[in-house]
């Protein structure tokens, strides 16, 4: 059972877009602003199933992904839609550092005022 009350960070994927960070997951292109800054989001509390989510888009070439580790503040609830890797949705989520493939990372770079690294897995 996940101890909601204890989490403080999360986790994130994206497709990357023009050098944009989109939600992959939306019906419709959801950008993370240049702040980091995205209201009622989602996110995943373990870097466990994030490695695992990016390994995965990697493996099967769907799009090219990005990370990035943030804080969370609530409410928090558990997203009942994606059990097996925790997903869970916030009131706030601000992104303190993004992670992609090197080749990205100077691009990403230059459209957010966060710091971006490559990827550490």
């Amino acid at each position: 059972m996940i101890d909601v009350e204890s989490i403080t960070h999360g986790w994130r994927w994206y497709r990357i877009k023009s050098g944009k960070l989109v939600s992959p997951l939306s019906p419709y292109p959801l950008e993370l602003p240049r702040n980091g800054v995205l209201p009622n989001a989602y996110f995943v509390p373990g870097e466990d199933a994030i490695q695992n989510m990016v390994a995965m888009i990697r493996d099967y070439r769907w799009y090219e992904v990005a990370a990035s580790f943030g804080t969370v503040t609530g409410p928090l609830a558990i997203d009942r839609d994606m059990p097996r890797i925790r997903s869970m949705q916030c009131a706030s989520y601000t992104a303190e550092r993004i992670y992609a493939r090197h080749a990205v990372v100077e691009q990403l770079s230059t459209n957010y005022d966060i710091p971006v690294s490559v990827l550490p897995w």
